[in-house]
């Protein structure tokens, strides 16, 4: 993405991520995530909302082979990340060193965020896919 929008609470209770070329209620983020789940969890969330609805056919099967599941309460398909241990045990995402944290990051774009955006390509023409 060559231009994008940031978003984030103050308390870093979610952070999203959308391409500016996107319509707006399609984004990836982190929720819930927060201070205290980034000092303490052993996992984080991945999500990803398209319009607030949960998808049908080929469009959600891609999501669910990934590991994606839609969740009602946030109406978004949330997929649950296992933070690596670094060499000293340390299994938050804060307890990670910020190389760790930035390869953590890495990781988790290419495998779980770069494909969805490649499969659904077509992001700013939000109605060619199903509801």
């Amino acid at each position: 993405m060559e231009k994008y929008h940031l978003n984030h609470h103050f308390t870093y209770y979610y952070i999203t991520i959308r391409d500016k070329s996107w319509p707006k209620g399609i984004d990836f983020g982190w929720y819930p995530l927060g201070l205290k789940r980034l000092k303490e969890s052993k996992t984080l969330i991945l999500s990803f909302r398209f319009g607030g609805k949960p998808l049908t056919g080929t469009s959600e099967q891609v999501l669910k082979e990934i590991g994606y599941r839609f969740d009602d309460k946030s109406h978004t398909y949330r997929k649950e990340i296992i933070v690596p241990r670094d060499e000293k045990g340390h299994e938050s995402f804060f307890g990670l060193s910020e190389d760790l944290q930035s390869d953590f990051l890495n990781s988790c774009y290419n495998e779980f965020v770069v494909p969805i955006i490649k499969t659904f390509a077509h992001l700013n023409r939000l109605e060619e896919y199903e509801y």
